[in-house]
């Protein structure tokens, strides 16, 4: 296959994530003013269950899928073959949790009330047999893949819009959440078929994907136990309204970090190519630039959620999320430790292969997210599940830094990194001014994000840092040949 251009699949990624922040914004935004907290904190326990059987169903291989593809995608012969043996996995490990979870739900009291939500939902596990966005992003589709992820998000928010209208149509919004998930994968499998790539089950040898595909299981747990155990605790230690609070705010959180990670998204495929090629000098130069460039937008991400928390509620969830506020203010410290935490995992120790370590980091990350939460939760309820999930994120993200720097060292750019600081509180100072002003709250926090990313990058910019300047460049040359 013919090389993607590196600086076109940033864009490309960027505009996928951009676009996978905007629609639950929106929704977000719409079903929280008509389920408010209550509902949307039954919504969240409901998906947290569902989710367990969708992670076990899944097994490792969306990432995993990435990095085998990635190593043979100019050999079609190689790629059906790696496909079709990673396609039979994923069926097999779909069809029993599809079992298992509809035994569950027909077997247990508790789930009598929700049965038909339930049921809903579980369709998500279904339709993990479909589930090949592994495929499309290890031979780099970047471009296929937004376009899709656009075409079925703006279907799914009109339908949203006009078939939602007040709390008794939840079964409704469930059914929809299902269709905006059958949508991607209709498209992904129609999209295959058009590339000719097409399975081969007869000729399948999946003993190799085994073992490192139960070590990224027992990864992919831990990770998820993050958000996935905070509300299954809270779920049997507090009220609905705190798991609406928490689930609404790591929700926000999440959106944020799926942008600014979105450009160091795309290296996998290619480290993991260059890796196979021997080619360790532009795996080091590739790190580099990511490091630096996620430095740029995860400091001044963290300065500005601090300053527009309160506004960033009241508009998008409505008053009665207002106790979220100070919620989402803890858990924005998230956005640099999950940002450099996927640089050292997903990118630097998964490209070499060391599941193990990860395995590792993450388990022991989760251990100590669960411990803290026994702690906290019951005397700060939301804020301590917050609380909990800093703590165990940074223990990830600095025992993957110190297990990455066997394997690659890479620099980071200590004069753009203060410029960088330097702007973030620049531009700090400028929203705490329009924060105090008697603006109406709307106009206010458009405000506060328009000036206030333009302060930061004009900062940057009259201190010369390079990162900010290149980025400039790359931007202005996209439609031109990338590296």
């Amino acid at each position: 296959m013919k090389e993607k251009s590196l600086v076109k699949n940033s864009i490309y990624n960027v505009v996928y994530k951009f676009v996978n922040v905007i629609y639950p914004l929106i929704t977000t935004m719409y079903i929280s003013h008509i389920f408010l907290a209550d509902g949307v904190g039954k919504i969240a326990s409901m998906q947290n269950i569902v989710q367990y059987f969708v992670m076990f169903a899944s097994l490792g291989i969306p990432s995993y899928g990435i990095r085998e593809i990635a190593k043979v995608r100019n050999n079609p012969e190689e790629l059906n073959g790696i496909y079709s043996e990673l396609l039979l996995i994923n069926a097999v490990a779909t069809t029993a949790c599809i079992v298992a979870f509809y035994s569950m739900v027909f077997c247990f009291d508790y789930f009598e009330t929700n049965r038909s939500y339930y049921c809903v939902l579980g369709l998500n596990i279904v339709l993990n047999y479909l589930n090949i966005d592994w495929l499309f992003q290890g031979i780099e589709e970047y471009y296929y893949i937004t376009k899709r992820n656009i075409i079925v998000k703006l279907t799914l928010l009109i339908l949203i819009f006009v078939c939602i209208r007040d709390k008794d149509d939840l079964f409704l919004y469930l059914l929809l959440i299902v269709f905006a998930t059958a949508g991607n994968y209709i498209f992904n499998l129609y999209y295959s078929l058009k590339l000719g790539i097409r399975g081969r089950f007869l000729k399948c040898s999946v003993k190799n994907h085994i073992k490192p595909i139960v070590y990224l299981l027992c990864i992919t747990i831990s990770v998820e136990l993050y958000t996935m155990i905070d509300t299954t605790m809270m779920t049997f230690m507090c009220d609905a309204k705190c798991i609406g609070y928490y689930s609404s705010s790591i929700k926000m959180i999440k959106m944020i970090v799926t942008v600014v990670t979105a450009v160091s998204g795309v290296l996998l495929p290619r480290l993991s190519y260059y890796l196979k090629c021997n080619d360790f000098e532009s795996c080091k130069r590739l790190l580099t630039k990511a490091n630096n460039v996620l430095f740029v937008l995860v400091i001044p991400s963290v300065g500005g959620i601090f300053c527009i928390a309160d506004d960033l509620i009241l508009i998008i969830l409505g008053e009665s999320f207002l106790p979220a506020a100070l919620t989402m203010k803890l858990l924005s410290i998230l956005i640099i430790i999950i940002g450099l935490s996927n640089l050292f995992t997903s990118q630097i120790l998964m490209t070499y292969g060391a599941e193990k370590k990860i395995m590792f980091c993450t388990i022991l990350g989760a251990v100590v997210n669960v411990v803290m939460n026994i702690i906290l939760i019951p005397v700060l309820e939301q804020n301590g599940a917050a609380i909990a999930s800093v703590i165990g994120e940074f223990i990830v993200m600095t025992m993957a830094f110190l297990c990455s720097r066997k394997y690659i060292k890479y620099k980071v750019d200590v004069s753009s990194l203060i410029k960088e600081i330097v702007g973030t509180v620049v531009m700090v100072l400028v929203i705490r001014e329009i924060n105090g002003a008697g603006i109406q709250v709307l106009f206010r926090l458009f405000l506060e994000l328009i000036i206030g990313v333009t302060v930061y990058f004009t900062t940057c910019f009259l201190l010369r840092n390079m990162v900010v300047i290149d980025m400039l460049v790359s931007f202005l040359k996209i439609n031109k040949q990338g590296e």
